[in-house]
This record gives structure tokens, C-alpha cells and sequence, in this order.
């Protein structure tokens, strides 16, 4: 990213699919697996596929224009509706890639509404706390990324521990503790100055310990929802479902923060923060945000006053969402109340 371009972080994705599709030929029959192949579930995939482009393309768009328009509103209104259809789809595929009776296990339903809600609120987090280091305090793409190993490290060491005490004494303790940690790591990081030492990397450690703990044992909660043979079935739901939350989560956000910095941005141009025909000339190209071009042919101070003004209402924005986050992860902590000692079996 900071010697190519960020469009090259994608190419990464094609060997390493390669190498998955060739490995996967070596992967034993499981046995449990039907003897005759099951068909794919097309129809319930292009449905549930169509309503998160419609929802998230609805967001996305009126974020970047900093209100909702009609046409914003029909998509998102469709998206909804598609998500309604996709359940209705379901109950009459004869393979349904989320069976029906999976909706009506308890522990199925919480663990899935727990996995929402909190990595809706953790990994859409990330994602911004990329731009606000960047964009707003001046790190390059390699230190914004290796300002999350810490996170990385952690998890390594003990997430293979968290599913097995989850499994012996229960969900309950462990997802609640680990939502209360992420709850406080993101209130933590939401008051970042930009220094890492102090204002960041504790609140990457604080973040690795909630990440481990919950990682497994949600997992393994799903799967034993699911029951004997369902393994696969079970974590392709739930890894689903932890990527759908981002998804829709990352769009909702992307609204406010446009939505926040218009505001903020038309507030201080009516204070008289700066002169006219550069707050015109902001508030044309406000849809880039932080990454608004500053006119070279401007007097420096202007440049430097600009700069500065943007970077903060970008920054202001995006710990905003921190904080909406970590009430995510607080609401993740009421749900793991609910879970039994047994639900691991």
C-alpha cells in the first residue's frame, strides 16, 4: 500500500486461493458426509447475496452524499425485504444452506445474535481504526498494520485455551468477560491521541485478550447447536453471520461519518474558520473526506489550517463509532447471560 497502490492488497487473495483449491483435494471424506452429493442451495445464495448489496449499497452511497435519497431509501427498503424472502426461500430448499430447524434451537439463535452483534461492532472497528491512524495522525499503511499485531499474538496463544474452557465450565463467564474486555478496549482506543506507546497499544492488548476469548467458544457453541455430523454446517453459518455484521455495520457507519463530518465541517465554516472560497471549495469535495486534496496555490497557513481542521473532524467522526462499538460489545455481554453451562455439549 504505501510503495503500490491499495488496490494490490487484493491480488494477495489469488494465490492463496490457489493453494486452498489444491489442498482441498487432499482434504479425507468425512465420515458422516451423505453418500450422494447434496445440491448447492443457488437460489437462497443469489437472495441473501442481493439483499446485503442492496442494504450495503444503499448505506454506502448515502454516506458518501451525506443524506438518504429516494433512490438510497428503495434499495435499502429492498434489501430488507429480500432478507425477509430469504427465510421464506429456505423452508423449501431441499439443502438449504441455513436449515430451518437451526432457527429453532435457542443456542443456535443467541450464539448467531451474539456473533452479529459483537463482531459487527469489533471488526468494523478495525476497519476504521486504520483510516484514523492514516489518515488523521500520520501512519504509514505498515504502522497502522503492525499496530494490531499485538491483537494477533494474543489470539495465537490463547484461543485454543478459551474453547476448552468453555467447553468444560461453560460459555456464560468466558464471552461475557471477553465482551466486557472489547467493550473496554474500544472505549480505550476511542480516546486515542495518536501516540502508540500509550494511547494505542494498550488498547491492543486489552482488544488481543477479548478477541481470544471469544473466537472458540462461540464456535464451539454453534457447532454444538448444530449437533453430530453438522460441524461444517454449524461454523459456515457462524463465520458467515461474523462477516455479515462487519458488512452492514462498516456501511451504517460509513453514513454517519459522512453524514457527521458535512455537518461538522458546514459548522466551522459558519464560524468563520476559514475564508469563503475555501470553505466552498471543502464542502465540493467533502465526499473525500480525509483525503480531500489541499490546493497547493493556497497560502501555506491556509494549507496548514485546512489540513488540521479536517483531520480532526475526520478523527472526531470515527471516535464517535468507537464508541457505538464498544455499546455493541456491551450488548454482546447481556446476551452471554443467557447462555447455560450445558451448551457447549
Amino acid at each position: 500500500v504505501d510503495y503500490f497502490s491499495w488496490h494490490i492488497v487484493f491480488l494477495l487473495n489469488i494465490p492463496i486461493s490457489l493453494i486452498m483449491l489444491v489442498l482441498i483435494w487432499f482434504i479425507p471424506r468425512p465420515p458422516f458426509e451423505p453418500e450422494q452429493r447434496q445440491p448447492l442451495d443457488k437460489l437462497g445464495s443469489l437472495v441473501i447475496t442481493l439483499s446485503l448489496a442492496a442494504m450495503t449499497y444503499s448505506l454506502l452511497e448515502a454516506g458518501r452524499q451525506g443524506a438518504f435519497a429516494f433512490s438510497h431509501l428503495c434499495f435499502l427498503i429492498s434489501g430488507f425485504g429480500l432478507l425477509g424472502l430469504f427465510f421464506v426461500v429456505e423452508q423449501k430448499q431441499a439443502s438449504p444452506m441455513l436449515p430451518p430447524h437451526l432457527l429453532k434451537d435457542r443456542r443456535f439463535i443467541l450464539v448467531t445474535i451474539q456473533t452479529l452483534v459483537l463482531f459487527a461492532g469489533f471488526q468494523s472497528a478495525m476497519y476504521y481504526l486504520s483510516f484514523l491512524y492514516i489518515q488523521s495522525y500520520g501512519y504509514t499503511a505498515l504502522q497502522a498494520g503492525a499496530a494490531t499485531l499485538p491483537i494477533s499474538i494474543i489470539v495465537a496463544l490463547i484461543s485454543r485455551r478459551a474453547g476448552r474452557m468453555a467447553s468444560y465450565y461453560g460459555p456464560k463467564l468466558i464471552l461475557f468477560s471477553s465482551s466486557i474486555l472489547m467493550a473496554v478496549s474500544l472505549f480505550w482506543l476511542s480516546m486515542t491521541d495518536g501516540n502508540y506507546w500509550y494511547s494505542v497499544f494498550p488498547g491492543m492488548v486489552i482488544m488481543g485478550f477479548g478477541v481470544g476469548l471469544f473466537a472458540a467458544p462461540l464456535t464451539t457453541v454453534a457447532m454444538a447447536a448444530a449437533g453430530p455430523g453438522r460441524d461444517g454446517l454449524a461454523s459456515g453459518v457462524n463465520n458467515a453471520v461474523s462477516r455479515i455484521g462487519p458488512l452492514l455495520a462498516i456501511a451504517g457507519y460509513g453514513y454517519y461519518i459522512g453524514g457527521d463530518f458535512t455537518e461538522a465541517l458546514q459548522a466551522e465554516i459558519n464560524q468563520d474558520m476559514l475564508a469563503a472560497e475555501a470553505g466552498a471549495y471543502l464542502l465540493d469535495m467533502r465526499e473525500m473526506l480525509a483525503a480531500i486534496p489541499i490546493p497547493t496555490d493556497w497560502p501555506l497557513q491556509l494549507q496548514q489550517q485546512a489540513s488540521d481542521m479536517i483531520k480532526r473532524l475526520f478523527g472526531n467522526a470515527i471516535k464517535d463509532i468507537l464508541l457505538v462499538s464498544a455499546i455493541f460489545s456491551c450488548i454482546s455481554a447481556v446476551l452471554a447471560l443467557f447462555y447455560r453451562k450445558s451448551d457447549t455439549r
